[in-house]
């Protein structure tokens, strides 16, 4: 979703969407977007987690068992698939 902002149109909300097996979505935070790329299947999760604190997408005090809820709201949602 966008809005104008000072004659620019810009990012005000993001969402994903799915239609199959359930329609779906899912009103998300903009880092989700740079987790979702790195969920390639080639990482583990805790790989993923230290590469996106090493890259400053999320909080280095994050606890891990934090971000492993948000990795299963997106399996429980039909976004990534456990493998």
């Amino acid at each position: 979703m966008h809005r104008l902002e000072a004659g620019d149109w810009e990012p005000a909300g993001y969402m994903l969407a799915i239609g199959e097996p359930f329609r779906m979505e899912m009103k998300i935070d903009p880092w989700i977007a740079y987790l979702l790329a790195r969920c390639d299947g080639t990482k583990i999760t805790a790989e993923i987690f230290a590469a996106l604190k090493d890259e400053e997408v999320i909080q280095a005090d994050t606890p891990l068992p934090d971000f492993i809820g948000v990795i299963r709201a997106l399996i429980s949602g039909g976004f990534l698939t456990a493998g």
